[in-house]
């Protein structure tokens, strides 16, 4: 339930209609997944959170990032998709090796959802891409969040 209440704080009591209209999924399915904290979905949730969490304290409306979620259109770009080169230049080079073990994800199953426009995790990591692209923007370090579950420390990003 972190990763509801993290959603509330930042978007009201509706929050997972609005996260889940704005990522392109069902609320009610989306609602289940992320209840269950030991699914991707929750994961990706509170990852995303935490950044859209900081990126309301540096000033920017989480409700913009949403809405450009939304609607962005993301090309290809030669080998890599807009998603992987904008993860890449933001966490640096091991960015999928990071993403990866962050979200409890194998690397191909990352690279599945980063490469693939319409994949099953790719609208989460589109909002991830677009919340660390706007916290950069305002220069503040990209941190990924340490899950509950997990005993190791993460790397931040400047």
């Amino acid at each position: 339930m972190l990763a509801i209440a993290s959603l509330k704080a930042l978007f009201g009591p509706s929050a997972y209609r609005i996260y889940a209209e704005a990522i392109g999924r069902c609320p009610t399915t989306f609602l289940r997944n992320v209840s269950d904290p030991t699914t991707i979905t929750n994961r990706l949730v509170l990852t995303t959170g935490a950044l859209l969490e900081e990126a309301q304290a540096a000033g920017t409306d989480p409700h913009s990032i949403l809405t450009q979620c939304r609607s962005l259109y993301i090309p290809r770009t030669l080998n890599k998709s807009w998603l992987h080169v904008t993860f890449e230049d933001v966490l640096g080079q091991d960015a999928i090796g990071l993403l990866s073990g962050t979200q409890r994800m194998s690397v191909e199953s990352v690279l599945r959802a980063i490469q693939k426009p319409g994949a099953r995790y790719e609208p989460h990591f589109r909002l991830m891409a677009l919340t660390m692209l706007a916290l950069r923007a305002q220069g503040r370090p990209v941190q990924l969040m340490q899950h509950p579950q997990d005993p190791a420390p993460l790397q931040s990003a400047a």
